[in-house]
């Protein structure tokens, strides 16, 4: 595994995207903008708005990462002439998949670090809920993002990609805790929760109550590396059969 060849890899990645920043974060930023003006409204009408907001941070940074490992590393690695291009680099899978994941990670982090200056600017969210929101958000990203690669390399087209992100990603932001809560749930749904790295990241951010035991935040962080790290192997598996084939 060569650091600097992924950094080198991320920094093209950066150089492409710096060119269409604009129209991508003004993509990332419109929805999560509109629901946080819903939020104020609702703030005005007596809803404390501190949890939604860290539950909203969390939900737009896992959708920017998984969006950007699934159908953006796809157009990189797997599309056409863009992803022969790449993989005819000298750098090896450990540092094609290092750069896409930070690369997810690096989109995450803008999208969610936009949003908690927004929040707060507002009030909403003070120096010790921002930070560990932002931190939370950020990793959530990267679980998402990673299994969102590993899809990738299973892909057999863009078809596959749309059926992870409505059949996995769209379940796991509904049942973060980012939008309703979850004690509604039967004893088995809570139990099932377990397994939504997106549960961990909105547990971790307190986005489903009070600030949590530091037992339970080190529990949810140690869940969170496993969803980003352990994909990673199989994902690599799995892309190198599909260039051999």
């Amino acid at each position: 595994m060569s650091w600097r060849g992924a950094g080198s890899l991320l920094g093209r990645h950066l150089r492409v995207y710096r060119r269409r920043a604009g129209s991508a974060l003004a993509m990332d930023l419109a929805l999560p903008a509109a629901c946080l003006l819903g939020l104020g409204l609702a703030s005005a009408g007596g809803v404390a708005p501190a949890r939604h907001a860290a539950g909203l941070l969390v939900a737009a940074a896992a959708l920017v990462a998984a969006l950007e490992g699934s159908l953006g590393a796809h157009r990189r690695l797997r599309a056409g002439p863009v992803g022969e291009s790449a993989l005819a680099s000298p750098l090896g899978l450990p540092e094609l998949l290092a750069a896409e994941l930070l690369f997810a990670a690096l989109r995450a982090g803008l999208c969610a670090g936009l949003l908690a200056a927004i929040a707060g600017g507002l009030g909403w969210l003070g120096g010790g809920e921002l930070a560990r929101s932002l931190a939370f958000g950020v990793l959530g990203g990267l679980a998402m993002a990673s299994l969102a690669l590993w899809t990738t390399a299973l892909a057999r087209g863009p078809e596959d990609l749309r059926a992870f992100l409505a059949g996995v990603v769209l379940p796991c932001l509904a049942l973060s805790g980012a939008w309703f809560p979850l004690e509604a749930l039967p004893p088995w749904g809570r139990a099932l929760l377990w397994l939504n790295p997106l549960f961990h990241a909105s547990a971790g951010a307190g986005a489903h109550g009070p600030a949590e035991e530091p037992a339970w935040l080190l529990l949810h962080l140690a869940v969170l590396v496993a969803f980003a790290a352990l994909p990673l192997w199989a994902t690599a598996r799995a892309l190198r059969r599909a260039l051999a084939a």
